[in-house]
């Protein structure tokens, strides 16, 4: 189930390309490791990039021995800049809402889609912005 979903997301985002250059916008997708952000240097990574964080999933089962999951995961949009930057910010809050847009349009196979439920940002580094956009499915 997270492989599948992690391909979605990431084909989702695939998509997402600049109006005027019709570059992708992402750079880098991938999944998330805490150790990203924890250091100090340079991104080995071109950014913007996304990182996809699965967190805890949710089971029910139906009649029938059949399950169904609320599945949340949180994306991380980072960028890097050599000093304390607004302007960077800034561009990481719009690519947030493109993001959050495109994915809550998309439609999975079996008919869900994504709801955006939380929105972060992580202040703890001059170096790394990251915007957390936070989202659940059910399947």
């Amino acid at each position: 189930m997270r492989k599948k979903l992690f391909e979605t997301v990431t084909d989702c985002l695939k998509t997402l390309t600049d109006s005027e250059t019709e570059e992708k916008v992402v750079k880098h997708i991938d999944l998330w490791q805490t150790s990203i952000t924890e250091s100090g240097n340079e991104a080995s990574f071109p950014t913007p990039a996304v990182f996809i964080e699965f967190l805890p999933a949710t089971w029910k089962t139906l009649c029938g021995n059949k399950q169904t999951c609320e599945v949340q995961l949180r994306l991380h949009i980072i960028e890097y800049t050599t000093e304390n930057d607004t302007q960077v910010a800034l561009h990481g809050f719009e690519l947030a809402d493109k993001i959050a847009r495109l994915l809550t349009e998309w439609q999975l196979e079996n008919r869900s889609r994504f709801l955006r439920t939380e929105s972060l940002t992580n202040h703890e580094s001059e170096k790394v912005k990251d915007c957390m956009e936070t989202f659940k499915l059910t399947i």
